[in-house]
């Protein structure tokens, strides 16, 4: 994606939309102090361009009952990028997988899972982890409590400025 030039009036924007993407074009449009078809055309051309990616609903996660959540760490036994592209593409298929991050340091992934039962996670661990050749080792983490999980990203100093 080409870098856009943002100046505050789309950072305020953007902010917003962040934490109500719902909100109506008017209210909008007061809240950054700007015209209603002015604010319009710029969630438009935020979205035009892929600074806005996708409008989501973030569900609560008790809905469906208890649900267990995982942090797994994977090495790899060997890097070929043929290989790892195979395996992020299973990833991107499975519904338990919430996130897939190729990372730094000891590791080459880390998921974050969700599964309703334990036993739906061993059986996860036994068909995509234990029967995948490419998986040399892992480890999992039980997340016991969330503490902070937004989605929004710090807009703060990134505006252009004149000058």
């Amino acid at each position: 994606m080409k870098k856009l030039s943002l100046d505050q009036i789309d950072c305020n924007i953007l902010i917003a939309l962040q934490t109500n993407n719902r909100i109506y074009n008017q209210k909008l449009a007061d809240k950054v102090f700007v015209s209603a078809p002015t604010c319009l055309r710029r969630v438009r051309r935020l979205r035009k361009t892929g600074i806005i990616q996708k409008d989501v609903s973030i569900l609560n996660p008790n809905i469906t009952g208890p649900m267990c959540f995982f942090l797994m760490h994977l090495a790899l036994h060997e890097e070929s990028n043929q290989q790892m592209a195979k395996l992020e593409k299973k990833f991107q298929s499975l519904n338990s997988v919430l996130q897939c991050y190729l990372v730094t340091g000891e590791w080459d992934y880390t998921l974050k899972l969700c599964t309703q039962s334990i036993s739906e996670f061993h059986s996860f661990v036994d068909t995509h982890i234990y029967s995948n050749p490419l998986i040399k080792k892992f480890s999992t983490q039980t997340l016991l409590k969330e503490v902070k999980n937004i989605t929004a990203l710090p807009l703060s100093g990134i505006a252009a400025t004149d000058g």
